[in-house]
């Protein structure tokens, strides 16, 4: 499994455990840049 699924699987389980809050913000923007990234790659070309 690579680094984003883990990451984002960490988060899946915070947010049940509803630990959301003491999460570190810096792992959130983490979690969101790798989001982002994976939206982008993703994005069907234009045209």
């Amino acid at each position: 499994m690579n680094e984003y699924g883990k990451i984002y699987m960490n988060l899946e389980r915070l947010i049940k455990k509803k630990r959301i809050n003491k999460t570190p913000l810096s792992y959130l923007c983490r979690v969101l840049e790798y989001k982002l990234s994976d939206l982008i790659i993703y994005e069907p070309p234009k045209g």
